[in-house]
């Protein structure tokens, strides 16, 4: 007998042996045998497959490292029992002990096994691998979306594998479903108000709350609408304080929570204010005798507001009616009040009052002006310092106002007036007219004459000559101060003489009246 003795058999053992005898007699003779290596598991491993936009990838579990699935979302286990011969046997296990056992690997057909219990899905071999003599079984648990619910959360996940004679020494790995629910998102306006409706300057919060898996909500806030737009708000915290504008009536406030989706809850504030009038109202109206005029004083407010027009002198005063009141009639209740084939004792200042249902009323006075052509009234004669900075002036009175390109315009010596950068022409506009500026820099031994400034308007035209004159060395308002101021003194020591003289004569009579006493006194002794 002839035995072969193999020591620290090693997996590179494994394969067919042949034995073969010789004799001198004999022919030669041989026997074939198969040593199988037998290996356990190398290891076992748990993963998820997550299915991203870009890429697919395994991420490794454990009973500190969870399943984690949406609620109402599929997903799929993998199982890898690595480095045995023969191939591992693999099954799944949940935590009330309900088994699956996966059915074995067919090269021809991957054959899946439906379960119904605990969960709702289906297992099977994906692959199995030999390589250097070594399988590696690969299985997968696709669990059902319907059943990932919140009442599976923390469900109990096993895989075991076993290799052939090394029964006694299976191998598992643990995870646990953590099923993620999407937030539910409340949204709720302290103090509460019916139809969250509030006053300007009332100060709120906004409260969002929300409940999910997990519970570390990111929050964001935005507040927007149809109309006007505010800035987005953005505190990490489910809490909003506000200070209420009149831009916030009709916004909707809007919370976001968020974990590993995101979920919204809105409100719509309304709020309550007081009549506002609009920015770039006119104050003074132009028309003609014989024409049409529509005065304005739309108002901003909520509830909406009355108007009440009346004539300049009865402004405050109570309204008793429409047509009559103490305080002066009252001559429309519209916010735009139009005036047909006026008189000339339709001209003149008129008051629009504004009343809202809760609040102070606001007034305003609008001008209703003839239409004239423009009147200019500046001095003819103005004077400059050579070498210093000057504004040439002309006043122009016009209703309706000159344009504002080309209504006034400057000329001299037949030529309209070039600007630069030592002169410009501007405007200050006034109620009832214009002030037309032409601005020297540094005034120039040139720059004096005469100057037309011409003013336009759709009644007509004026034009006023303005000589720029030189002004003396020692100004005519100083020369007047110093006379007025010399006429002073020479006054006050002409009442000083007057003081002093009478008060000498005064003396000298006491004097002479003393002098008569004595005398007297002396020839009644004698």
């Amino acid at each position: 007998i002839h035995d072969l003795k193999i020591q620290d058999l090693r997996i590179g053992d494994q394969g067919e042996y042949t034995c073969q005898v010789t004799s001198l007699n004999r022919p030669a003779g041989s026997a074939k045998a198969f040593l199988r290596v037998l290996k356990n598991l190398d290891g076992l491993k748990l993963m998820q497959r997550i299915n991203s936009s870009s890429s697919l990838k395994l991420e490794p579990l454990s009973l500190t490292q969870p399943a984690q699935l949406a609620a109402g979302k599929s997903g799929e286990l993998i199982c890898e029992a690595a480095s045995s011969n023969p191939a591992a046997t693999i099954s799944w296990t949940f935590s009330d002990g309900a088994r699956v056992q996966v059915p074995e690997f067919s090269k021809q057909k991957v054959e899946k096994r439906q379960f119904e219990q605990p969960i709702k899905g289906s297992v099977w071999i994906e692959k199995q691998e030999l390589k250097d003599k070594l399988f590696t079984v690969t299985s997968v648990l696709e669990i059902d979306g319907q059943s990932v619910t919140d009442a599976r959360h923390n469900l109990l996940i096993e895989c075991h594998a076993k290799v052939l004679n090394f029964e006694l020494r299976p191998m598992s790995a643990s995870t646990r479903l953590y099923v993620t629910v999407p937030p539910t998102v409340s949204l709720a306006i302290e103090p509460h108000r019916q139809n969250n409706e509030y006053h300007e300057h009332d100060r709120v919060t906004a409260v969002c709350t929300a409940t999910g898996r997990p519970d570390n909500f990111v929050y964001t806030w935005s507040i927007d609408s149809n109309g006007p737009q505010l800035p987005t708000v953005a505190p990490s915290t489910s809490r909003l304080t506000l200070t209420l504008t009149r831009r916030h009536d009709g916004q909707t406030i809007r919370c976001s929570a968020a974990n590993h989706e995101k979920s919204d809850a809105e409100a719509v504030i309304r709020v309550r204010y007081g009549p506002k009038f609009e920015p770039s109202l006119p104050t003074l109206y132009s028309a003609e005798i014989g024409g049409s005029a529509e005065l304005s004083c739309q108002a901003d407010a909520r509830p909406e507001p009355t108007y009440a027009w009346r004539r300049g002198d009865s402004v405050g005063a109570p309204r008793s009616g429409f047509g009559s009141g103490s305080g002066g009639p009252v001559v429309g209740q519209m916010s735009r009040l139009r005036l047909t084939r006026l008189r000339p004792s339709d001209f003149g200042e008129y008051v629009c009052t504004v009343s809202g249902a809760e609040f102070s009323s606001i007034s305003r006075r609008v001008l209703l002006a003839q239409k004239a052509q423009p009147r200019c009234e500046s001095a003819g004669q103005q004077f400059a310092r050579l070498g210093r900075s000057f504004r040439l002036e002309c006043r122009i009175v016009s209703v309706p106002a000159p344009a504002s390109e080309g209504g006034v315009q400057w000329w001299r010596n037949g030529r309209k007036l070039e600007t630069g950068d030592r002169v410009r022409i501007y405007r200050e506009d006034f109620l009832g007219g214009t002030t037309s500026f032409v601005h020297f820099e540094e005034v120039q031994s040139n720059d004096f004459g005469i100057y037309n400034c011409t003013a336009t308007n759709e009644m007509g035209s004026q034009s006023l000559l303005i000589s720029l004159t030189i002004e003396d060395n020692i100004p005519v308002a100083f020369i007047a101060g110093a006379s007025t101021a010399l006429v002073m003194v020479l006054v006050f020591m002409l009442v000083l003489l007057c003081v002093c003289r009478k008060g000498y004569w005064d003396s000298r009579a006491a004097a002479e009246q003393h002098r008569s006493a004595m005398g007297e006194q002396s020839c009644s002794k004698s």
